[in-house]
């Protein structure tokens, strides 16, 4: 008697498709840590040059407002420079390296972005002083103004660079460039004792 063997097609078994996190996972490297806070302190920075860096009211009670880009001024013009010149000193650290020349740049630039921030301060509490000493309003631009005070824009400005200051802090210290994870150091074999004679 002879036997009918049939063959059944095996399911295959189901593929599973990567989900999208997964898969940016491996594709985008996370940022150190160095260039967090200097994106962060050149972006916070810049987005404040653009707000009013100062607030005002006359002795009528209206209110004023100044930002840094007002009329192409020259401060707007050193503000791009120092964010550009950061920024440009920043770019490497997106790898998580930073030379010492470029260290040494970002440090330039992260004073005279400072500076500029300080000045403004000063030229503000200069005003409030003249206010003081005459006992009313003062003269600014033709204007007589009854008070003064830091705009949002000189605020963020300020808190940008204190952040950027954060962020060259970090790539001073930061650590050697790193080879497969460990820091690369040279290493030597240990001395062999049969090849040390000390003489017959």
């Amino acid at each position: 008697m002879n036997t009918l063997h049939t063959n059944t097609p095996s399911t295959p078994a189901p593929t599973s498709v990567p989900s999208v996190p997964s898969v940016l996972s491996k594709i985008v490297r996370p940022l150190p840590r160095t260039a967090k806070l200097l994106c962060a302190g050149i972006g916070i920075a810049a987005v404040g040059s653009f707000l009013p860096w100062v607030t005002a009211t006359d002795d009528f009670g209206d209110s004023y407002s100044a930002t840094a880009s007002d009329n192409k001024s020259t401060l707007f013009a050193l503000l791009l420079i120092g964010l550009a010149a950061s920024a440009w000193a920043a770019w490497p650290a997106l790898t998580g390296r930073l030379s010492k020349l470029r260290r040494v740049g970002l440090t330039a630039a992260a004073a005279f972005v400072s500076v500029l921030a300080v000045e403004s301060f000063v030229e503000i509490a200069r005003v409030r002083s003249a206010m003081s000493h005459l006992g009313g309003p003062a003269s600014v631009n033709g204007i007589d103004l009854a008070k003064i005070d830091p705009g949002i824009g000189l605020l963020m400005y300020t808190a940008g660079s204190i952040v950027l200051w954060v962020g060259v802090a970090c790539a001073w210290r930061s650590t050697p460039a790193r080879v497969g994870g460990s820091v690369a150091t040279t290493s030597f074999p240990p001395p062999d004792p049969s090849a040390v004679s000390f003489g017959a």
